[in-house]
């Protein structure tokens, strides 16, 4: 996005990181992190809500694994034994009834995550995991060079849940200043 971080573009008069949040509340979210690659997270803590927190990637070029690592590590010293719900700062249409959903689905078997599919596409950032998979994430990254996000999926015993219901737009990603124009 010609530089600019993300999570702090102006989609429709407001951050995406602000679309992300309003769906979380909806959800009944009551406290979330927000990964970031980077160290000057000030910006982003100056929009969210007091009471939420950010995190520093603490492996950097490796992707949505390197969030969810540090992630997962932050869980570990504050918020042990809870779920996660990931979802990108690019998807800002996404709804509430996503979270619902993919809970609902986490607690059908003893899965380690659920990932969220849509109109035949696996959106493996979009999904529910159990917070004590960052033992079996960071072994995994020191053990592995593959850094795709669904490769480690593969390695879990995992489900999807399918929103082939909702509006494609739902999981849209706002990744071009085309896409962010197309969308206002």
């Amino acid at each position: 996005m010609n530089g600019d971080t993300k999570a702090l573009v102006t989609l429709q008069g407001k951050p995406m990181i602000a679309h992300i949040e309003q769906h979380l509340r909806a959800a009944g979210v009551e406290r979330w992190i927000v990964s970031t690659n980077t160290d000057n997270d000030q910006p982003i803590k100056q929009v969210i809500d007091e009471g939420s927190d950010t995190v520093v990637d603490t492996q950097q070029a490796i992707g949505p694994l390197g969030g969810l690592s540090s992630c997962f590590q932050w869980l570990h010293t504050q918020m042990p034994d809870c779920l996660i719900y990931t979802c990108p700062c690019d998807t800002p249409f996404i709804c509430a009834e996503v979270v619902h959903q993919l809970v609902t689905r986490m607690f059908e078997d003893q899965y380690d995550c659920v990932i969220a599919q849509a109109h035949s596409r696996l959106h493996p950032t979009i999904g529910v995991w159990r917070s004590e998979l960052g033992n079996v994430l960071n072994d995994y990254l020191e053990n592995q060079k593959n850094y795709r996000l669904m490769k480690w999926i593969d390695t879990l015993h995992y489900a999807t849940c399918d929103f082939s219901y909702l509006p494609e737009k739902t999981f849209a990603n706002i990744n071009s200043p085309t896409d962010l124009l197309n969308n206002q």
